[in-house]
């Protein structure tokens, strides 16, 4: 029993090590990696950030006259139009911030510069409860009733898009909407509508772009919305559904 109790045993401590270090230190190696690559994928809340080898395309909707300066605003967004994306264009240009940069960058890529609306992982995007215009109106706080009606309307046509729309205003919006966004070919009759309302200078400048052009006329088509809601009262009768566009 003597011999047995003073028989060494750093040799067999030596032999067969404790199996615990093999394995904490591979898996210290996979947290460090996990960590190091979200903090590479996740982006800074209310930012995008990544690559992307296409460049964006920047445009204002203001007169391009408004002076730029170095810590200027950039509103960032992917390439894809629909109504929450076209209202919230028009809340930014008319009540957030008049004049501000837009850059548009190809669906699916990255974006380092800018605060980002409608994309994965950017503070402004759509949620179980709220519209992308939603979100970004209470966060910036603008309040007037008319902007708060046609973020209710945006909100049936998105939260609840599984329904048909039954609010008139939103029936509106649906159709005008969706006729700016499948206004493909330059030589359609949607497009000869978006013709005759821009400039000549418009149709000059390096802005002339497909997208850009949809954008602006969906601006155009808010601001008579919204003055249309401003001349007539919610109990009124619903909203005259006139065609935007020459008919097809």
């Amino acid at each position: 029993m003597s011999n047995f109790l003073s028989a060494p045993i750093i040799p067999a401590v030596i032999k067969n090590p404790p199996i615990t270090p093999l394995i904490i230190v591979p898996m210290l190696s996979i947290l460090m990696l996990s960590m190091l690559m979200l903090s590479i994928i996740v982006p800074d809340p209310g930012r995008c950030m990544a690559t992307g080898k296409e460049a964006p395309i920047s445009f204002r909707l203001s007169p391009a006259n408004i002076k730029v300066t170095a810590s200027e605003i950039i509103f960032a967004t992917w390439d894809t139009l629909e109504a929450d994306k076209l209202a919230t264009f028009w809340l930014i240009e008319r009540f957030i911030s008049p004049g501000a940069l837009f850059q548009i960058h190809p669906k699916g890529s990255s974006i380092k510069q800018g605060i980002c609306f409608d994309t994965p992982f950017s503070r402004f995007g759509r949620n179980f409860k709220e519209c992308v215009y939603e979100t970004m109106r209470k966060a910036y706080e603008v309040n007037d009733p008319i902007v708060i009606r046609i973020g209710q309307a945006i909100h049936q046509l998105e939260i609840s898009r599984w329904e048909s729309p039954s609010n008139p205003l939103s029936m509106k919006i649906d159709v005008s909407v969706k006729r700016i966004i499948y206004s493909e070919s330059e030589n359609s009759k949607n497009s000869d509508s978006i013709n005759d309302f821009e400039s000549a200078n418009d149709r000059q400048s390096s802005s002339h772009n497909p997208i850009v052009r949809k954008i602006k006329y969906g601006i155009r088509i808010f601001d008579e919305i919204y003055t249309e809601l401003k001349l007539k009262p919610e109990t009124q009768t619903p909203l005259n559904k006139k065609n935007h566009f020459r008919s097809q």
